[in-house]
């Protein structure tokens, strides 16, 4: 156990910040931000505490219907202002650019498979999360959870 848990932490070395995330979304072309406001079911389905750090992992239903796995790593578990790193299960991270931006810029939590540059989709690289992140992260950081209409 304690093996892994080093393995953990040395893993997660370079995280970002609760204001480095608002950066990020900052970034992000403005249509994914105004996609998010649109996202009204956003629920917390497991919180895994480890000796310094602690895992949240949400379940996101977006647009179509869908659910997806959106999970933010806090190196610190008493602290979710701190630095974190990020994962969305969604097609948008793994083909519009985030996990690629993600792994490039330090923030990536898992990868998605193979990791390829998006130069056709993202060539400027400027889609650093997808609305999933961004609805789970605006939730989590006012406390409003699973706003069904």
């Amino acid at each position: 156990m304690i093996k892994s848990l080093n393995l953990i932490n040395h893993y997660f070395h370079n995280l970002i910040n609760e204001e480095k995330m608002q950066d990020l979304i900052k970034e992000t072309p403005s249509i994914v931000s105004t996609r998010s406001a649109a996202i009204t079911d956003v629920s917390i389905i497991s919180t895994q505490l480890f000796k310094k750090s602690k895992m949240v992992t949400f379940k996101v239903t977006g647009s179509t219907g869908k659910t997806y796995k959106v999970v933010f790593y806090f190196k610190d578990k008493n602290d979710i202002w701190g630095e974190i790193k990020v994962y969305c299960s969604c097609p948008y991270t793994k083909w519009w650019g985030p996990n690629w931006n993600s792994k490039i810029e330090g923030y990536r939590l898992w990868t998605m498979g193979k990791d390829l540059p998006p130069d056709i989709r993202d060539p400027k690289r400027e889609h650093k999360v997808c609305k999933h992140i961004i609805s789970a992260f605006k939730r989590l950081y006012t406390g409003e959870m699973s706003k069904k209409k």
